[in-house]
């Protein structure tokens, strides 16, 4: 087993969508071609406006909540992000543009992604924008879904709890963890992401490296309004 910590990041806001692409374009290598003087190329500029474009038919999903402290159901918010990446199709989006991933081709230099960041960057959507918690004292659970596809920006030093609200400290990035071989995996592997946090006496603690449903959760009040999809080029070559 390994943990993974992925390409340097840009200090961007980069809030929506590329991260979905880690759960159909794992191991797909994107080909960069001749760059515009403004840094993008036809074909990612279309990749960017039918995107943005798709966004627009995602539907707010109604999240039931359910224990004391209240925490949002687990269940409702993969579902949700389920519906999201089908609605989005980027997989085949990309393969679309870019016939020539379908063969894979050589990954860019990190300069050429920095400059599909900065285009990427332009889309944005919030926490509240997918789902509907009616209740603003409740609890968001930190899942290995939500964790794959939010950008560590959306959660950055929010107190993170357990879901009896425990006050663990605060959150302080995510890794991925990724297991090889076994017959239970058909000597395959599978990554799972998971996070770390500063607790309050100040040292840096991993979340349980198991599968998180509703062990670690955050205020719903507090990360509503933040930017949760994160669109970069670190998400998709992964």
């Amino acid at each position: 087993m390994k943990i993974i910590t992925g390409w340097p990041r840009r200090k961007v806001v980069c809030p929506m969508f590329l991260a979905i692409l880690s759960l159909g374009v794992a191991g797909t290598e994107l080909k960069v071609e001749a760059q515009s003087p403004g840094g993008a190329t036809p074909w990612t500029q279309k990749f960017v406006e039918t995107i943005t474009n798709r966004s627009a038919g995602i539907k707010l999903r109604k999240i039931k909540t359910r224990g004391k402290p209240k925490v949002a159901r687990w269940e409702d918010i993969d579902a949700q992000l389920a519906a999201v990446t089908q609605l989005l199709d980027a997989k085949a989006l990309l393969l679309d543009l870019n016939p020539a991933l379908q063969g894979g081709v050589p990954q860019p230099a990190f300069e050429s992604r920095a400059a599909i960041d900065q285009l990427l960057a332009e889309c944005k959507v919030s926490y509240v924008k997918l789902f509907l918690i009616e209740d603003d004292e409740a609890y968001f659970p930190l899942t290995n879904n939500v964790l794959r596809l939010t950008g560590d920006e959306g959660l950055a030093n929010l107190e993170v709890f357990e879901t009896n609200g425990f006050d663990l400290g605060k959150y302080a990035g995510k890794y991925i963890f990724e297991k090889t071989g076994g017959l239970a995996y058909g000597g395959g592997s599978y990554r799972l992401t998971f996070f770390q946090y500063r607790d309050n006496e100040g040292n840096l603690r991993p979340s349980a490296n198991t599968n998180l449903l509703d062990t670690y959760t955050v205020r719903w009040r507090e990360v509503k309004d933040r930017a949760f999809l994160q669109l970069s080029t670190d998400a998709l070559f992964r």
